[in-house]
């Protein structure tokens, strides 16, 4: 199980290795381990479901923006 230090400690390290510099290979290797860490997390399935309420209404604005142009 992942616990709340260890994506904190994940956190501050992406934070300053996306900051500090250009997009590295490094960082986004962190950037991923912080994504996969906060999954596991009682905060992950909200901000899953959150993701794909949004990306399905960009879908189906744009599925509904094209339609209106035909």
């Amino acid at each position: 199980m992942v616990t709340a230090p260890l994506v904190l400690i994940l956190g501050i390290i992406a934070f300053f290795m996306t900051k500090g510099t250009a997009s590295t290979i490094a960082a986004t290797i962190v950037n991923i381990l912080l994504g996969i860490a906060l999954a596991s997390t009682l905060i992950g399935p909200p901000m899953i479901q959150g993701l794909e309420a949004g990306s399905n209404a960009v879908v189906q604005g744009i599925s509904d923006a094209i339609k209106a142009g035909n």
